[in-house]
């Protein structure tokens, strides 16, 4: 069969059969067999396709077996339908493990809404006493650990912008080039207003903001990573780079440890206590802010910080979100 009258047939009749050709044969395929990987459909593009099966978006290839642990370890989710791939039904479509979120398009189904008022919002848990559960560095494979110097709950303490922490605990480190990259959609906690389903400024990182606007103009359809290259292996200071091309090239970032925060309020006690965040834009500086650290990677809460922090942003009306890789197990 010529490669034109192929393609006629699939136009002709998609429902009935799905065909690919094999070394210059073509080869009856049942349109159902992307389903025993559970989860998994087939490739709009299939027909043209060497490749045909996939799993959702931010979904990959997972399951018992060690070739779907081997697409799992390499974030695939794509699979042929002619090979042995789960055939003994061993295979499914699952989240990968991807503590620090780098690997992960970004979804909000298990999003965790927290408040640091319970007085305003008593059914909500406390953002800073629960952030251990999920922030720390252990969730995160041993050679891809972030040095202790960056570990930890950090308040943005003067931003004026609705993300009001990150975690970079959680961030992916390379040793070799000293850079820790952080996905803001997963790493930072944002403000939520109760008219949001899910926050703008989380839409916005995840690269699906609104063109017109500064933020979505900015990073367009990429989704924002934050890549922190620090100078040297005193880790005390370094620069920040975006992956979104745009927003790298009208702004710049630097980080650097301080001894205490310019109005006295906070004074360092621990080697990366507190982190000097300055930022310009179109070469203009713009106000920056202060990364205070509020709990160690260890959980330990410094109390007095946190009760600034709760004092400051409680005068919100707007509960917290923070977006988690890998969703709880039901």
């Amino acid at each position: 069969m010529s490669p034109l009258v192929l393609l006629l047939a699939l136009a002709a009749s998609p429902a009935n059969a799905i065909r690919k050709v094999v070394n210059q044969k073509s080869v009856s395929i049942d349109p159902n067999d992307c389903s025993r990987v559970k989860g998994a459909v087939w490739r709009n593009s299939a027909w043209r396709r060497s490749v045909e099966c996939k799993c959702p978006v931010s979904y990959v290839v997972t399951g018992t077996s060690e070739a779907c642990q081997e697409k799992a370890r390499n974030f695939d989710r794509y699979f042929d339908v002619d090979s042995e791939l789960g055939k003994d039904g061993s295979c499914k479509c699952g989240r990968p493990f991807d503590p620090t979120g780098v690997n992960t398009v970004p979804h909000y189904e298990c999003g965790m809404e927290t408040t640091v008022d319970q007085k305003k919002f008593p059914k909500l848990q406390d953002f800073i006493l629960s952030a251990h559960s999920w922030c720390r560095s252990d969730l995160v494979p041993e050679e891809k650990r972030i040095p202790p110097f960056l570990r930890g709950l950090y308040w943005m303490k003067d931003l004026a912008l609705d993300d009001i922490a990150f975690c970079p605990s959680l961030a992916e480190w390379d040793a070799a080039t000293l850079t820790a990259r952080m996905p803001v959609w997963s790493s930072f906690v944002v403000g939520r207003k109760s008219e949001e389903e899910v926050p703008q400024l989380i839409l916005d990182v995840s690269g699906k903001g609104k063109p017109w606007t500064v933020k979505g103009f900015g990073i367009g359809s990429n989704i924002l990573i934050y890549s922190i290259k620090l100078v040297n292996d005193t880790l005390k200071e370094g620069t920040i780079e975006a992956s979104a091309p745009i927003f790298n090239s009208i702004s710049y970032h630097t980080l650097k440890e301080l001894d205490q925060t310019p109005d006295g309020k906070v004074v360092k006690e621990e080697p990366g206590d507190i982190l000097e965040r300055k930022t310009w834009m179109f070469g203009i500086q713009t106000k920056g802010y202060y990364a205070v650290r509020v709990m160690d990677d260890n959980g330990k809460i410094h109390e007095e910080r946190a009760k600034m922090m709760r004092e400051v942003e409680g005068k919100h009306n707007i509960t917290y979100m923070r977006y988690p890789p890998n969703c709880p197990e039901a």
